[in-house]
């Protein structure tokens, strides 16, 4: 299996954005969707610690998809999103179990 995309984490420009997103987000005096804002953050590092389960098994299935190759990370990218905080909010709902293994508030 041949990966022609690399999503690495150590990447420069993942670093810039992100520091650029948070300067841009930090001088903001009010947040509009404050309840989308909060429920992402709440699950954030929870979601930081599951997403790579469900990335092993989905990386060699998304290089097979028959699309380019920004595509296929797109598409990796949805799915780990949308299938870590569904995860992290099951095991939050488990009760003083997501609170102390997940580091939830």
């Amino acid at each position: 299996m041949n990966y022609d995309f690399a999503l690495w984490y150590e990447f420069p420009f993942v670093l810039l954005g992100s520091f650029a997103l948070f300067e841009l987000c930090s001088r903001k005096k009010t947040v509009r969707a404050y309840p989308l804002v909060e429920f992402f953050s709440k699950y954030s590092f929870a979601v930081f610690l599951i997403h790579n389960i469900f990335r092993i098994p989905l990386l060699p299935l998304a290089v097979q998809l028959p699309f380019s190759e920004p595509i296929k990370a797109i598409i990796l990218w949805i799915l780990l999103i949308i299938l870590s905080y569904v995860t992290a909010v099951i095991i939050y709902r488990i009760p003083r179990f997501g609170k102390y293994i997940l580091y939830m508030r």
